[in-house]
């Protein structure tokens, strides 16, 4: 009985200093019991007690009392796959009911044109930061609307038509690579978004913010996940990606060999590569890690000799001409 209260008293023990020695990935980790043994030898050591007490003592802690039943949120059954972060939010996205309730709100507090604001392409290495602003009607109701990362292309470009056509109003605007790098990616995004707001006509009196706040006066609601939650907020996503993804496959045969039509700017295995390669276009953003990490010179594409020879027309081939007396 003594020896029961005693193995209880350390496996809660265990259990409860273990959350201040597990990794920062724990939320995604995958803990079987060979790696359970490991961090609980760590965690008795931390609390001054000996796991060599009796052979195989920490293999009994985990099978007797089901350890990994005691931390469900933090500790999964072997066998289970571990997700990556994305992977896990995109779950998490797809659990989530896209509706009009935080529209429904605005519209009984006094609202008539709420517009939802969203952006795309804040994580990629190419090209601009792309917003849209959607005021939608009231009485018509567009179905299908949901965070633009989980639709297909296709359906994306149908849900476009629909939202350009019934909207009340709409705005689209960029921020191109060049401001990112000046003003960083964060400020770039909010730039943009509230370009887009301002170019809504007729103009908005309340705004719904994919989780940021806007520089304008405007009462708004940041909403986390937003995108996913609010119909006015997953219209605008629909709209940016649609217009982003048009504005990488025109990119595209411009700057071959980095596949942009195909990872849209993002840090693909084939862009990178071709980074490592070729380096950066004029159009990467020299800010991020992945872009300005590569010393290899920027290419003279065709089409920046033809803008440099209407500059200067002793510029032939990249290479200005010598005059020899």
């Amino acid at each position: 009985m003594r020896e029961g209260w005693y193995n209880r008293t350390v496996v809660t023990a265990c259990t409860v200093t273990l959350y201040r020695y597990l990794p920062a990935d724990h939320g995604s980790k995958v803990w079987d019991c060979k790696s359970l043994r490991g961090a609980l030898a760590l965690v008795l050591r931390k609390i001054s007690l000996s796991p060599l007490q009796e052979p195989n003592f920490l293999t009994k802690m985990v099978n007797k009392f089901s350890l990994p039943n005691l931390l469900p949120s933090v500790i999964k059954p072997p066998g289970e796959r571990s997700i990556s972060a994305s992977a896990a939010k995109l779950r998490l996205l797809k659990r989530l009911r896209c509706t009009l309730r935080y529209e429904k709100r605005a519209w009984e507090s006094g609202a008539m044109l709420v517009a939802g604001v969203d952006e795309v392409g804040r994580g990629s290495l190419f090209g601009p930061v792309v917003a849209a602003a959607v005021i939608l009607d009231p009485a018509y109701r567009i179905r299908g609307l949901r965070d633009s990362k989980l639709l297909l292309p296709e359906r994306r470009e149908v849900l476009e038509k629909r939202i350009l056509d019934h909207a009340v109003a709409w705005a689209v605007a960029a921020v191109d690579a060049a401001c990112i790098d000046q003003i960083n990616i964060y400020h770039a995004s909010k730039l943009a978004m509230r370009n887009a707001v301002m170019m809504l006509a007729p103009a908005a009196d309340h705004l719904l913010v994919d989780a940021l706040r806007l520089d304008c006066d405007l009462p708004q609601q940041a909403i986390i996940h937003g995108d996913a939650l609010s119909a006015s907020i997953a219209a605008a996503s629909i709209l940016a990606k649609v217009e982003r993804d048009r504005m990488m496959r025109d990119w595209d045969p411009v700057f071959p060999g980095y596949d942009l039509a195909s990872n849209k700017g993002y840090s693909a295995p084939k862009h990178l590569a071709a980074l490592r390669s070729f380096g950066p276009t004029p159009l990467h953003r020299q800010s991020f890690a992945p872009v300005w990490q590569n010393p290899v010179p920027q290419e003279v594409f065709e089409f920046m000799r033809d803008d440099d020879a209407e500059i200067n027309p002793e510029l032939v081939a990249g290479t200005p001409t010598t005059n020899i007396a």
